[in-house]
């Protein structure tokens, strides 16, 4: 067995008949369509080092990674080794065939510590549902592997029927979609569930200006927390490009509509047997009905009809996911200090005042959302 790097475009591209073969079973967010395009939208200052492990010219395992050029404190130089996916991709890790697995991740996680040039290694989302993840486990002895993130999930086998899961639902839950649908019924609005495969760029025009509008009101109210891919034009063009192309990989649009217009949608990346809620958001004016908990009920009963088997929120502890899994699983985080600058970098943040550092940070160290985008 043999490792490469591939660092051209050309190689890259080259490589998605055996990346698909081996992400078949993983996320949308694993797959060669949404890496590809991940990569042409967010290549600035980055270098591709995508590891691949061969024997007898057959891949037996891929490494997608690359490193990040920046500025650690804003001045000094820092190479970052990184998976490609970025903080987009809510589970990364090694592709590797099933049946040579333990030897393959040990080929090329080795490589990847020992052999590239980078200052520091930082591979996050790694869950602990993926196949390697015990292999994580058991190699990362010199290098810090720490949980990160909680992913809620549905097990749907658990249930016999979505008839099943909603009677074991919280009474409280059950009065409130109840209630609500009860309350637009009443008040005379016609509503409408939508399950859309083709999605267009004008589709993803209404669901941007509903989460623009979503992250205003919040941050008028002070919860300046919940992050919006919306809010930053490159996520934003990836958005389009992903989701309004036909591609390989699956995309759907759930909603809801009220009187014909959308006031809760889902971003969603079927895959085998997982129904995963990649993206969402509701109009702020109709929180009073509930629409977004009117969609989830309806995303469930629909991932019941067309035989899924796992129903997963994707990262994040929101409560609200809370109501609705009987699942969870973790992201875990790989760190490993190679150079004596990310020793130094380490330790300085560890003991600097948070004032300083704070007037230190880079726009790579802290997610500042612009939302005077060209949906005002």
């Amino acid at each position: 067995m043999n490792i490469t790097v591939t660092r051209d475009n050309k190689d890259f591209l080259a490589l998605k008949e055996d990346w698909n073969k081996l992400s078949s079973a993983l996320s949308t967010v694993t797959r060669f369509e949404w890496m590809y395009k991940w990569w042409q939208h967010f290549n600035e200052n980055k270098e591709l080092n995508i590891l691949v492990a061969k024997d007898k010219g057959k891949v037996l395992g891929i490494a997608p990674l690359c490193i990040e050029n920046t500025k650690a404190l804003k001045l000094l130089p820092f190479r970052r080794l990184c998976f490609l996916g970025g903080e987009i991709s809510d589970y990364l890790d090694f592709m590797i065939i099933d049946n040579n697995r333990e030897p393959v991740f040990k080929a090329l996680l080795d490589y990847a510590l020992n052999n590239l040039d980078y200052d520091l290694l930082e591979l996050g989302h790694i869950n602990s549902t993926y196949p390697n993840f015990d292999l994580w486990q058991k190699y990362s002895e010199n290098a810090k592997f720490a949980p990160a993130k909680e992913c809620h999930r549905i097990r749907l086998t658990n249930f016999n029927s979505y008839e099943d899961y909603y009677d074991k639902l919280s009474r409280n839950l059950k009065d409130k979609l109840r209630k609500s649908n009860n309350r637009l019924k009443k008040e005379g609005f016609s509503i409408e569930y939508g399950f859309q495969e083709n999605i267009t760029r004008q589709d993803i025009d209404t669901i941007a200006r509903l989460n623009i509008d979503r992250q205003k009101f919040l941050y008028k109210k002070g919860q300046l927390d919940r992050f919006c891919y919306f809010a930053d034009r490159k996520k934003t063009d990836f958005i389009y490009d992903f989701f309004s192309s036909q591609g390989d990989d699956p995309k759907v649009l759930a909603y809801i509509k009220l009187n014909g217009k959308i006031v809760s949608y889902h971003l969603m990346l079927p895959n085998q047997d997982t129904l995963s809620l990649w993206n969402t958001a509701f109009n702020s004016e109709y929180d009073k009905y509930n629409p977004a908990k009117l969609l989830i009920i309806e995303i469930i009963k629909y991932a019941f009809e067309n035989n899924f088997k796992t129903f997963d929120f994707m990262r994040g502890n929101d409560p609200h996911k809370l109501n609705w899994t009987n699942d969870m699983a973790v992201n875990h985080t790989l760190i490993k200090k190679k150079s004596i600058k990310s020793h130094i970098v380490s330790l300085y943040r560890e003991t600097a005042p948070r004032s300083l550092l704070r007037m230190l940070q880079s726009n790579n160290d802290i997610y500042k959302p612009d939302l005077q985008t060209s949906f005002d």
